[in-house]
């Protein structure tokens, strides 16, 4: 290259060089086909593969845009399925509010008409609990007048004197019929047993203080125990009546607790009769005396009959558990309500005052 040449000679000698003529392109000519094959077509796979070389970047970013665009509506569609899920339990709780509405209703419908009925029902219901206590009333009733048939035909009147008195008379009272439902065969048959009773000297007539009437000038009567007969001053007739309380409690009216306690607590009670020495000097008097065991006098005074119903209440009671032998004596069992402490309806004469009971451990 010529150094001294300026750059307006180098254009004008390229401008003239192009210029220069090129060997003329001979025409076509055409050739009949010849044996040899057709020329094959000019290679162009190298620019397809620069050309496929350029869409790769561009193809990998359309498809990382369209996987991004995925991913977003994968996440709406997540965040739509939450909403519907809470718009669902939303629609569950409205459904339910409206169940229980509606169950509240149709409760408090029935409420009302139950209360309606039981209005009406209360009355029934009162006139049926009457009823089902004059029942079980006479059927204590007729159970005492058994009792009291059986111990006379056994021969047995004190004992028969006790449940009269002890039991039955307060059924059959003429002063409790007002209050007290009575069948009048039984109480006709009650009279007969108590006439008898007093034909046999073992009730009397007593007056009543506290029944007299003001318009009347004759004192009122009652029927009760003849001195000798009776259980607050005769030990024998106290140790009876204790045993009839307990067959009463046991055989009648359902409270076999209270027939335990009694003839366990007063096996041992000092049952003596009442005179001016006990009453003077009550713990000398009972210090220099030996104490009769209940079951003792039982045996000495009551008829076999009355013996053998003894022992098999005592049986019984054992049989059940509401009394047991430890030691060779008798003890309240742990039964239901053997912790209660029953009265009998009498104070038996001597050891306490009142006829209160040891209670034992």
């Amino acid at each position: 290259m010529d150094e001294n040449k300026s750059p307006q000679d180098f254009l004008n000698e390229i401008f003239e060089k192009s210029q220069a003529a090129a060997p003329p392109v001979p025409p076509p000519r055409f050739e009949p086909p010849g044996d040899d094959p057709p020329a094959s077509p000019p290679d162009e796979p190298a620019e397809k593969a620069d050309g496929g070389a350029k869409l790769l970047p561009w193809l990998g970013v359309m498809l990382g845009a369209a996987l991004l665009i995925l991913g977003v509506c994968l996440l709406q569609l997540v965040r739509m399925g939450h909403r519907l899920d809470g718009l669902q339990q939303a629609v569950e709780a409205v459904q339910s509010m409206d169940s229980l509405r509606e169950n509240i209703e149709q409760l408090q419908e029935q409420l009302d008409q139950a209360e309606l009925d039981s209005s009406h029902l209360l009355p029934e219901l009162e006139n049926l609990l009457q009823k089902q206590n004059t029942l079980a009333i006479r059927k204590w009733q007729s159970d005492y007048l058994f009792y009291i048939r059986q111990f006379i035909d056994n021969g047995d009147y004190p004992m028969a004197a006790l449940v009269a008195g002890l039991s039955a008379e307060r059924y059959f009272n003429p002063a409790n019929i007002a209050s007290i439902p009575t069948n009048p065969a039984q109480a006709e048959q009650y009279q007969e047993y108590r006439q008898e009773l007093i034909d046999r000297g073992y009730w009397e007539e007593a007056i009543d203080p506290a029944h007299i009437p003001l318009d009347s000038h004759l004192p009122p009567t009652r029927m009760g125990f003849a001195a000798r007969w009776d259980p607050e001053q005769n030990p024998d007739m106290a140790a009876l009546g204790i045993l009839w309380c307990a067959m009463d409690k046991y055989y009648v009216t359902g409270v076999p607790e209270a027939a335990a306690q009694w003839l366990v607590y007063y096996e041992n009670y000092p049952i003596y009769e009442k005179d001016s020495l006990f009453y003077e000097n009550q713990e000398l008097f009972l210090s220099e005396l030996e104490t009769i065991p209940l079951s003792q006098h039982i045996l000495d005074t009551a008829s076999e009959y009355t013996i053998q119903q003894y022992q098999r209440l005592i049986q019984s009671l054992m049989e059940e558990g509401y009394v047991v032998e430890q030691d060779g004596a008798l003890k309240i069992g742990k039964r239901e309500g053997s912790d209660l402490h029953y009265g009998l309806p009498f104070d038996p004469p001597g050891g306490y005052l009142y006829g209160e009971i040891p209670i034992q451990d």
